[in-house]
């Protein structure tokens, strides 16, 4: 189930249909930035992996808004220089 685009905000958390949980951390247009957390792979979040989405793209693949856990890291603008480059089609 897609959300709405109007949902997406910065800081916010929102999870997949696979227990992915995505952050977003940035959003320039139509783009959107986050970075993910899952339960086994990868349980805290990943500060030097951001990924980038359309927002059309962001919005299907995600399925509903979660709350974000207190105390995690949360992204800033001078870890932006390890972000991945991920090609999503909308």
């Amino acid at each position: 189930m897609a959300i709405r685009y109007a949902s997406i905000a910065v800081g916010k958390c929102y999870t997949t249909p696979t227990n992915e949980v995505r952050r977003i951390v940035k959003i320039d247009g139509m783009r959107v930035t986050y970075v993910t957390r899952g339960k086994m792979a990868f349980p805290s979040w990943d500060r030097h992996s951001w990924l980038f989405a359309s927002k059309e793209a962001f919005a299907t693949e995600v399925s509903g808004e979660v709350p974000c856990e207190c105390g995690q890291w949360i992204p800033s603008h001078a870890d932006k220089g390890a972000a991945q480059e991920r090609n999503v089609q909308g």
